[in-house]
């Protein structure tokens, strides 16, 4: 064979190889993960407390409610 069948013979070869890797590392991921989660769920868990003051968070498409506005007049007059 020519040299430059077996040079892509070879690229494709190393190409192959590293879209295995890839694709084990993405199938193994998952089961490492749950078996790193056995592991911690074994363990002490620190002890929760108990928070409910979330802060209001709205969305970059939720409006203002005419409450949430707080108007400051400046001398003139005018809303700032």
């Amino acid at each position: 064979m020519s040299e430059s069948v077996l040079m892509m013979a070879r690229f494709g070869g190393y190409a192959l190889l590293i879209i295995l890797v890839v694709f084990v590392i993405a199938v193994l991921t998952p089961k490492l993960a749950t078996f790193i989660d056995k592991i911690a769920a074994k363990g002490k868990n620190p002890a929760r407390v108990e928070d409910n003051n979330f802060p209001d968070v709205k969305g970059i498409y939720d409006g203002d409610s005419p409450s949430d506005k707080e108007e400051e007049k400046n001398e003139n007059g005018d809303v700032n």
